[in-house]
This record gives C-alpha cells, structure tokens and sequence, in this order.
C-alpha cells in the first residue's frame, strides 16, 4: 500500500514533524509500505495515486488537498488540552465535508470526543538503553526556547523550579539545549545550555534524569526516547500525548515543588532511579507503534 505524507520532511528540519516523517517512512517501509513525502506549502498535484494521504504539517492547502484525494485523507490536528484549541480545530474540521475525512491524534483519550477522530500511534525511536545510575550525571530539561515559550508551560515556573532543582541536588547541572531558535533566549540563574547536535539522542543515555517542564506541546517526542534509553523522566500532565503514553513508567509531577521533590528522591536514590529506569526501558520494549500503525492506515485504505 501507498501513503502520501504530506508535511515537512526535509533533512535540515529539526523539528518534531520532520524527524516523524523519516520515522513513519523507515517504520512503514519496513513493513511493505511505499511512502511519499510531499511539502505543506506546496503539495503534489492530484489526483494523488495512493491509498491513504496524510497532512501532517499546517497548511492552508487544506481544500486543494482534498480536491486531489479520491482516497481517504487523515489530518493531523492541533489537539493539545485547551479547550478552546480543540473546539477551533473541530470546527475547521467539520467545515471542510469531504466523505473520508478524518482527524489525527495521539492518543485515545482525545480520539474519544470525535466520531471521525483517530488515535495514530506517534513514531519513537528507541535507542539502546544507556549507562548504569554511578556512571550517569546532571538533568536534561529539553529545548530552552519552548521552555520560555507561556503557551507551553501554561503557568509553571521555570525560574521558580530550576531554583528548587538545585537545591535538591546542588552537585548536578541543569542542562538546557538550544535547538529551535537562532538567537539567544535567556537561561534560568541555575541553568547551562548546550548547542543542539546531531548527537542528542545518543547523549540523553547519559544524563541521569529528564525534566520535562512543558505541558502545551500536541506530543514530546524527547522525554519518550529518554526513556527508552533508561533516563527516568518527570514530567507534567499531558492527557494529549506522555500521560497515556507513559502510564506508570514516569513520574507525573502536579507543580514546581512536586517535580523538584521528585527530581532529589530519584537522582540520589540509586535503588528508586534503578526501578523507574526499568520501568522506562521496559514501556518502551512494549510499544507497539510501528505494526499499530501500519494496521490502523491500512484498515483506513480499505475500510474508512
């Protein structure tokens, strides 16, 4: 079967929708599919030869793209945990009446409050599980621009936790990484930022801990593939992506305060870090995201 991914695939993006293309594309191939990227900005000219089209990036191609597909369309939708957020998205949704339509999220939870809503498994990759707890130091926060970013934080303090942190455990750095911005934004007094590389996913075997301080993103890929390499991760409420993918395996922090008690007990701790490790590492091993999704796009091809 044929999928038309449409959204930014190109190898100089760093982001999210671009290391998703490349994953949906190795995972897929894998198991028998063809796939085809096409850009938002500019989509393929129709009428598309392929079983199922899916719009992953924003665009305002929405229309053109539907006039193209005699085969059903999936887009994947901005469906974070604001209600407003989500009741826009509905409606633009619902405005577009093609027949085969359909939204796409990650995670049940939120595929329950549509009809046409499904719950598409994200791409993860897995990296080996990295260094034992005595060989592994300081705690990875993620990227320092969404960091500061208030529709991403949605009221945590970053300042106010990073102080907390450092009391907690004085001996480890606070590690940031500059990744989506080309100009400098301003790090918290207890905090060190290191330029994105490559590299970072081979890196995050070697921290210690993972801080994820956001709770406005539509999913987190990093905090996921921390785990998957046995970096324990404490996180924030996120029912649209980590709190469903996460389960137990981590820790879901209610504030500052929670989040940096939490950090202090599994950093120093090497009984407590070692069974979140294994918990994480074991989450991952059962995540079943590559044969879940080729299974859901397929059923869609041939039955809606």
């Amino acid at each position: 079967m044929k999928l038309l991914f449409i959204g930014h695939s190109g190898p100089r993006n760093l982001g999210g929708i671009a290391r998703t293309a490349q994953l949906v594309k190795q995972n897929l191939e894998l198991l028998g599919w063809e796939v085809e990227f096409g850009r938002c900005r500019r989509p393929p000219r129709g009428p598309y030869k392929a079983d199922v089209v899916w719009v992953y990036g924003e665009t305002d191609k929405i229309p053109e793209i539907l006039r193209a597909a005699s085969c059903p369309v999936i887009i994947n939708m901005p469906l974070t945990h604001t209600k407003q957020r989500f009741e826009r998205s509905v409606a633009l949704f619902d405005s577009w009446k093609h027949p085969r339509l359909y939204m796409g999220t990650f995670t049940h939870g939120t595929a329950a409050r549509h009809s046409r809503l499904l719950a598409l498994p994200k791409q993860i990759r897995s990296p080996a599980p990295g260094l034992p707890f005595a060989q592994r130091k300081n705690i990875f926060l993620g990227d320092l621009a969404k960091n500061r970013r208030p529709a991403l934080v949605g009221g945590f303090d970053v300042d106010k936790f990073c102080a907390l942190a450092r009391a907690r455990v004085p001996q480890a750095e606070l590690v940031f990484v500059e990744q989506y911005t080309g100009h400098r934004v301003a790090a918290p007094k207890h905090a060190r930022v290191i330029p994105y590389t490559d590299t970072l996913m081979e890196a995050l075997a070697t921290y210690r801990t993972m801080c994820s301080l956001v709770a406005g993103e539509t999913f987190a890929m990093i905090p996921a593939e921390a785990q998957a390499c046995g970096t324990p991760v404490i996180y924030r409420h996120m029912p649209q992506s980590l709190t469903e993918y996460f389960g137990h395996s981590a820790v879901c922090a209610r504030d500052e305060q929670d989040m940096a008690d939490w950090l202090g007990m599994i950093y120093n701790d090497e009984a407590e870090w070692t069974a979140w490790s294994g918990a994480g590492i074991n989450n991952a091993r059962a995540y079943n995201g590559a044969q879940a999704l080729s299974s859901i796009l397929k059923k869609v091809a041939l039955h809606g």
